[in-house]
C-alpha cells in the first residue's frame, strides 16, 4: 500500500518536473513576447509595403468554397496612412482609388482595408442580389514578408494572396493584364508534356483550367483556379502535369500559345484552338460586295485595317463621298466585325450619322454606339461569306442603317436629306443589310 502511495505521488509530481524542465526551452526558443513579434512583424510589414516605388501587384484569390471566382488583379502603392488601388475590375488603368488602411493584430498580424474603397470592397460586400458576394476579404493576415513578395491569406476566406512588387507603372501593369485578359479568348489548348499528350480546357468566365495529362487513357483530372498577368497566367498554387511542375504560363496571343517553364528548364508549348467561326484581325483585308434591301442591292467596299488591330476602316460606302470612311470594330473575344451607329461627317452645323435601324421590329433607330451588326463567317477560307446580324449589344434588334442628323444639342435634326452622304441616288436609307463577300 505504501509502494502504491509513493506512486500515486510521483505521478502527481511528474507534470511539475516536466513544466520546470521545460521552461527554460521555451523560454530560449521564444526570446521576445508575442506581442513584441507581432508589432515587429506589422512593423516590417508597413516598411516593406511603403517602400516600393511604384507599389505592388495585389493578387487577390476569394471564394468561401475554395477559389470558384478565380484571381483579381489589383495594384496597391501605400503611404503612411493610404493606398492607392488600381485593378482591372474598374475597366479602366486609369481609373484609381484612395482610402485608408491600417495594420491590425486582432487575428494575427494583418493589413486591413477598413474604409471605403469600392475596388477593394467590390469583392467582399455582398447586394440584394447577391448578399454573399464573392466572397472576397478586407483583412489579410500576414504570413510571410521578403524583399520582392508578401505572402498573406484572407482572414474570412482563408484564400492565400500575395503582393508582389511593381517594377513598372502601376496604370502600364493593369492596362497589359487588361490586354492579355482581352486577347485570352482559347478555350482549349493541346499540347505534350513530360512526353504525353494533354488537354487543357478554361472557363473563361470563372477562371479556372482544367487539365487532363494524358489523353490516350482515363486518369484524374488535374485542376486549378488562376490570375492573369502582364504576360500570360498564374495559378493558384503550382500544378504538376507528367513530371512537371509550374506556376505560370506565358501567352502569345499571335501564336496562339501557352509556354511553361519548370525550375529545370524544360518548356512545353500548349496550342490554343480557336472558337468556332473565328476570324483573326488580318483575315478581313479586301474588298467586298454588300448586300443590302435582302439582297436586291449592292455596293462594293474596301475593308482597310488600322495600325493598332483593332478596327478597319470601310471605304466607297457613299457614291458621293468614297473616301469617308465607315469604322467597323474588330473583337479579339469573337473574332468579329462590328459596324455600330456612328458619327460620320458634320454638314450645316449638324452631326451626321450612321443610325442603326431596327426596321422589321417597327422602324425605332438610335445613335446609341453600342447597337449595330457583327459579321458571322460561312467557314470557307477560299470563299469567304459574312452574314450581318444584330450584335446583341442594346436593347434594339438591328437589321438596317439609315443616316441621320443631329443638331448641336445632340437631338434629332431628322434625316439626312443632303447630297455627299446618301447611301444611293436619291436615298439615305440601307434597309435589310444581308451579306459581305470577299471579292
Amino acid at each position: 500500500m505504501k509502494k502504491n502511495k509513493y506512486f500515486i505521488y510521483l505521478l502527481l509530481l511528474l507534470p511539475a518536473l516536466m513544466l520546470g524542465s521545460c521552461t527554460p526551452e521555451q523560454d530560449d526558443y521564444f526570446d521576445e513576447p508575442s506581442s513584441t513579434r507581432l508589432a515587429n512583424l506589422m512593423s516590417s510589414t508597413r516598411k516593406a509595403l511603403m517602400g516600393s516605388e511604384q507599389g505592388w501587384v495585389f493578387e487577390v484569390f476569394p471564394g468561401l468554397d475554395g477559389q470558384e471566382f478565380g484571381g483579381c488583379v489589383y495594384t496597391a502603392k501605400f503611404d503612411s496612412l493610404t493606398v492607392s488601388v488600381r485593378s482591372e475590375l474598374a475597366g479602366d488603368p486609369t481609373y484609381e482609388e484612395t482610402s485608408y488602411y491600417k495594420m491590425t493584430n486582432e487575428a494575427g498580424a494583418a493589413v486591413i482595408f477598413d474604409t471605403g474603397n469600392q475596388l477593394i470592397h467590390y469583392l467582399s460586400e455582398g447586394t440584394s442580389s447577391n448578399y454573399k458576394a464573392l466572397g472576397g476579404d478586407i483583412e489579410f493576415v500576414i504570413d510571410s514578408v521578403g524583399a520582392d513578395i508578401i505572402k498573406v491569406h484572407g482572414a474570412r476566406s482563408g484564400n492565400t494572396c500575395y503582393f508582389r512588387r511593381l517594377t513598372m507603372p502601376a496604370e502600364d501593369y493593369i492596362a497589359a493584364v487588361g490586354a492579355i485578359q482581352a486577347d485570352f479568348i482559347y478555350g482549349n489548348y493541346y499540347g505534350t508534356i513530360g512526353g504525353k499528350a494533354v488537354a487543357a480546357e478554361f472557363n473563361l468566365n470563372s477562371n479556372q483550367i482544367y487539365i487532363n495529362p494524358d489523353t490516350t487513357q482515363t486518369v484524374e483530372e488535374v485542376s486549378t483556379s488562376f490570375i492573369y498577368t502582364n504576360t500570360g497566367i498564374r495559378f493558384y498554387e503550382p500544378i504538376t502535369i507528367n513530371g512537371i511542375t509550374v506556376s505560370e504560363l506565358a501567352f502569345d496571343y499571335d501564336a496562339g500559345t501557352l509556354t511553361g517553364t519548370d525550375g529545370s528548364g524544360n518548356t512545353f508549348v500548349l496550342t490554343g484552338i480557336l472558337p468556332e467561326g473565328y476570324r483573326m484581325f488580318a483575315d478581313y483585308e479586301g474588298t467586298y460586295r454588300l448586300l443590302y434591301n435582302k439582297g436586291s442591292r449592292s455596293m462594293t467596299v474596301t475593308l482597310t485595317p488600322d495600325e493598332t488591330g483593332s478596327r478597319y476602316y470601310m471605304t466607297n460606302f457613299f457614291p458621293n463621298s468614297p473616301t469617308t470612311p465607315i469604322t467597323l470594330t474588330y473583337s479579339k473575344a469573337t473574332g468579329a466585325l462590328y459596324m455600330n451607329s456612328q458619327q460620320v461627317a458634320t454638314e450645316g452645323g449638324n452631326q451626321v450619322w450612321l443610325c442603326g435601324w431596327a426596321l422589321a421590329a417597327g422602324g425605332n433607330l438610335t445613335w446609341d454606339e453600342s447597337a449595330g451588326m457583327m459579321t458571322k463567317w460561312n467557314g470557307d477560307e477560299a470563299n469567304p461569306v459574312y452574314t450581318w446580324v444584330d450584335n446583341a449589344q442594346s436593347s434594339y434588334i438591328i437589321d438596317s442603317f439609315i443616316v441621320w442628323t443631329l443638331n448641336s444639342a445632340g437631338s434629332s435634326a431628322g434625316q439626312y436629306a443632303g447630297t455627299l452622304y446618301r447611301i444611293r441616288t436619291g436615298s439615305s436609307q440601307m434597309p435589310y443589310v444581308t451579306t459581305m463577300t470577299k471579292q
